[in-house]
């Protein structure tokens, strides 16, 4: 493990403990790219190195009904990674799991080779040896788009309608849920292939997504409950929506979602109008009293000082703390952050 700080960093060789190197340095602290998103100032970096591995991929068909009878829990058990996402017109459900095969990076092939007898799959392949573009050109074709420009086209009009055909919610729903299948099925890839542009999926982001974490023994209340709220929503105004499901490890950082916690997260992310959506997060809200809200997103005005400081208050008063310290005249201050403060 190793330690960037800035020049001037405040900890000393040796504070992390003796398996942790501190590296106090300018230009290597700067060079490391880290995502924050508004609410924070880096002012320390950590990484931890990991020996290398490959990522066998693939996708389970299911229905919510079949996954809370116990297909979830075998699932969990005997994949490290499991990725849900549901369908809300049809219930139908799509489970991306991931299991890891340790190697290194120019033995490719024996590893495959070994994934291919633990998991009893002749046919599994490695990314490389995939045509990509193929598969996102027959991915389009299959739901009548020539190209990808095409596609944007049609969702843009699809935006600018106030009301959407349910045909076409339906449709673009359900390509959005075949291309998420399409770049994780059955491929095996090292990890510097994990998060690469080469698999990304048409899989909408924008004003729609919000996120809901709950304890982990509230799942299949919540489950129920948000397919039930999003499908009716849904009957009244149809618009492409998908529901993904992740499960989020107990964390000891005072400001996440899940501290001290197993939780599940339901992310929704969709095209059109945000009415759904704000009335499944206020439902959520009133119903699951331990829930978290994705604090970041304030798009639906359930967020306000008040709640985030009462769902995170020791954490929250450090935050305040560290962000007097070490940006005194706010910098980093955005006008919502200012608000969260306000209280």
């Amino acid at each position: 493990q190793v330690v960037f700080e800035p020049k001037s960093g405040r900890f000393q060789q040796g504070d992390f403990g003796n398996e942790v190197t501190l590296v106090q340095d300018d230009d290597e602290f700067y060079s490391s790219v880290v995502t924050v998103g508004s609410l924070g100032v880096v002012v320390r970096i950590l990484f931890e190195p990991l020996p290398y591995y490959y990522v066998f991929t693939k996708v389970v068909k299911s229905t919510v009904p079949k996954l809370l009878a116990g297909e979830l829990d075998e699932l969990r058990a005997e994949y490290e990674n499991v990725n849900t996402i549901i369908n809300p017109f049809n219930s139908e459900v799509s489970v991306s799991v991931r299991k890891r095969f340790p190697g290194s990076f120019d033995n490719s092939q024996s590893v495959l080779e070994n994934a291919r007898r633990v998991l009893g799959l002749s046919n599994l392949t490695l990314v490389d040896e995939v045509d990509l573009d193929a598969m996102k050109t027959s991915a389009l074709a299959a739901f009548g788009f020539r190209n990808v420009g095409e596609l944007i086209d049609e969702a843009i009009q699809l935006v600018a309608e106030k009301v959407v055909p349910r045909s076409d919610a339906e449709r673009f729903t359900a390509f959005f849920q075949n291309s998420l299948e399409q770049a994780s099925d059955g491929i095996f890839l090292p990890p510097i292939f994990t998060f690469s542009p080469g698999l990304n999926t048409y899989v909408p982001h924008g004003s729609l997504g919000t996120e809901v974490n709950v304890p982990a023994d509230d799942l299949e209340e919540f489950l129920n409950q948000t397919v039930t709220s999003i499908h009716r929503g849904l009957q009244e105004n149809p618009q492409p929506l998908i529901l993904s499901l992740r499960f989020v490890g107990k964390s000891q950082h005072k400001l996440a979602a899940s501290f001290d916690r197993q939780s599940v997260a339901m992310e929704i992310l969709g095209l059109g109008s945000t009415a759904t959506v704000a009335r499944w997060a206020q439902e959520m809200k009133d119903a699951f009293p331990r829930s978290r809200m994705h604090w970041g997103l304030q798009q639906y005005g359930l967020v306000d000082a008040e709640y985030v400081q009462a769902r995170y208050a020791e954490g929250f008063e450090q935050l305040q703390l560290m962000i007097e310290k070490y940006d005194p005249e706010g910098l980093m201050k955005t006008p919502y952050v200012q608000q969260m403060f306000s209280a």
